[in-house]
């Protein structure tokens, strides 16, 4: 699935020098430094969790790889309840970035408000 991870890296991190990963709009979890790390014998190096992968590496081969680990995103709940109030129903509850959520007139005088008079429609908590 996908991360919703961004970096500060770039195209062009010089070897030994450090970047960060951070999660997206709409996600929280710690940022993480990762470092562009060169692997010559893959047999002197420790087997974290890193980004870079030097398993399959024949002895003194090389290996540019960003060390580091991948943060953990999740889902910030929605901030915002613009249809709140008596002339409406939903199961916006709960929602979180990335999910959908069904909001129903609650009075026949609203139907025409929503969705071109169908009375009901699908909402998205976005990242703002």
């Amino acid at each position: 699935g996908e991360r919703h991870v961004e970096d500060t890296c770039g195209n062009s991190t010089p070897v030994g020098t450090s970047c960060y990963a951070f999660c997206a709009a709409g996600y929280s979890g710690a940022a993480q430094t990762w470092t562009c790390d060169l692997v010559v014998d893959p047999d002197n190096r420790s087997t974290g969790s890193g980004i870079g992968n030097a398993t399959g590496l024949e002895a003194n081969e090389t290996l540019l790889f960003l060390n580091g680990s991948i943060p953990d995103c999740k889902p910030e709940p929605c901030l915002y309840d613009v249809l709140a109030g008596a002339h409406f129903v939903h199961d916006c509850a709960g929602a979180v970035t990335g999910q959908s959520c069904t909001v129903r007139c609650n009075s026949p005088s609203f139907v025409a408000a929503v969705d071109g008079g169908g009375g009901e429609a699908r909402l998205e908590c976005g990242s703002d």
